[in-house]
């Protein structure tokens, strides 16, 4: 029997608690443009006709050109994960050496790139990096540098690619892939593989629900944009503007045009390791209620940076903006299996995933059982009648799992949801001719194929 050899696409993309959900996956022949065309067409009719806003790929030439004819409106872009690992192959650890003053090369060219916000400090910094390393004739970077218009962030600091720099996303999800699904065995196996790994995220996509609905947030400063956003926005993105909340304490605010234009600059002890210790400057219309910062935080994430909010306390500004509250992140409305919750009605046990009550019941148990053993973890009298109880819990929980496991009837087999392990890999033979198809770096050699690394987010 001939084998075909197949291609397995894989599309993920983001939640609204910013976690990888996988969208869907697609088998081809070859990497034809034909063959993407088919497939992203197939993917569009699926999500309703709609482009997604932005897609990150690899850098196949192929599947750019069908992503141009399908997806007009979508923001294309290529990782810069694979456009690394493919310089490397030419440079080899140049970029991450260390010693000899090739540590300072390394920390200089990333500079250049991640902490340019703008194509023309982009284009200041990269000369001045060729200077001063003497590389005006490398044509290595030469070829990074012609590319720049497909890959560098600051050509896409105005664009919606949230929280990611790379496929880095889609990656993982080709790992759990090439982990756990044998490339040798059947479609069938594939999609009952497929199907158990997706049931895996819908189960973490159930503790982020959870943890919206049941947990209490631990506010940090006691600022009133704390407890709006608390209510307006999911935990795992609250979180996000916390952290930024928390942030805006390392900066001091210098007005340059009234409350128009006002520079935002770091305290000099307190460097910002994620924006470093730049200066910002901020623009802001109080009338309209416009604010925009150089960072590009929002247009890029969707949620408000340290220098707007800095602003904001400047400015006595005690709420954000509704226009800067995007849906993207907010639990208003939270749909489940045809059940719309508002946003200021907490999420009812009957209106999730079977899983997502079984989450929440045990969220629950844990936070009431930590209520009430916390202020006597250091009494000696307290702990023993814990320990007790404890005991006594379990004895009945063990009997009550023995009179369950008795009334299933003998040869009853309950459905294996485990992912099952893959074979051990058989020894290669360096005779035999490479059939692996693959446009991505990392490629696992005891895989005949790799699934490309292709996701849209929506």
């Amino acid at each position: 029997m001939k084998k075909i050899l197949i291609i397995c696409i894989v599309l993920t993309g983001i939640d609204r608690n910013g976690i990888t959900i996988q969208l869907g996956c697609g088998f081809l022949r070859n990497e034809k443009t034909e063959g993407f065309v088919w497939l992203f067409t197939e993917f569009k009719k699926a999500m309703g006709g709609k482009d997604p806003a932005n897609i990150i790929t690899d850098q196949d030439i192929a599947m750019k050109a069908a992503i141009a004819y399908v997806f007009v409106n979508s923001v294309h872009r290529n990782c810069r994960w694979h456009i690394m690992e493919n310089a490397r192959k030419t440079m080899g650890a140049f970029l991450d050496s260390k010693g000899d003053g090739k540590q300072e090369l390394a920390d200089d060219f990333k500079d250049c790139i991640d902490n340019s916000f703008t194509p023309a400090e982009f284009e200041q910094k990269w000369q001045a990096f060729l200077d001063k390393y003497e590389l005006n004739n490398d044509e290595r970077f030469q070829h990074l540098y012609d590319m720049r218009h497909c890959w560098i962030p600051a050509y896409f600091m105005h664009c919606f690619f949230p929280f990611l720099q790379t496929t880095a996303r889609s990656e993982g999800f080709n790992a759990v892939l090439k982990r756990y699904v044998n490339p040798k065995n059947s479609i069938l196996n594939f999609v009952q593989q497929y199907k158990k790994i997706q049931q895996r995220i819908f189960s973490k996509q159930d503790l982020q629900e959870a943890a919206t609905a049941t947990k209490v947030p631990r506010y940090l400063t006691g600022h009133p944009m704390e407890h709006q956003m608390k209510k307006a926005y999911t935990r795992r993105l609250f979180n996000v503007f916390q952290h930024e909340l928390q942030l805006s304490s390392s900066y001091y605010v210098v007005r340059v045009e009234g409350d128009d234009l006002i520079d935002v600059v770091p305290y000099r002890r307190c460097p910002d390791l994620l924006y470093g210790t730049r200066t910002f400057r901020v623009t802001s219309s109080r009338v309209e209620g416009l604010y925009s910062c150089t960072c590009c935080k929002f247009e890029r994430d969707g949620v408000l940076c340290c220098h707007i909010l800095k602003v904001f306390d400047a400015l006595a500004v005690r709420e954000v903006p509704d226009r800067y509250i995007l849906p993207r992140w907010s639990v208003e409305p939270v749909v489940d299996s045809g059940v719309e919750v508002a946003a200021n009605e907490p999420l009812q046990e009957a209106q999730i995933t079977d899983h997502g009550k079984h989450v929440i019941r045990y969220s629950r148990m844990c936070t009431n059982f930590n209520k009430i053993v916390r202020p006597f973890m250091a009494d000696d009298e307290g702990y023993a009648i814990v320990s007790k109880q404890v005991s006594a819990l379990q004895s009945k929980l063990v009997a009550l799992g023995k009179r369950r496991a008795s009334s299933v009837l003998p040869g009853l087999e309950c459905e294996q949801v485990d992912i099952e392990q893959p074979a051990a890999p058989r020894p290669q033979n360096k005779s035999r001719k490479k059939t692996s198809s693959s446009t991505g770096g990392g490629g696992d050699p005891n895989l005949s194929q790799q699934p490309n690394g292709a996701y849209c987010l929506n």
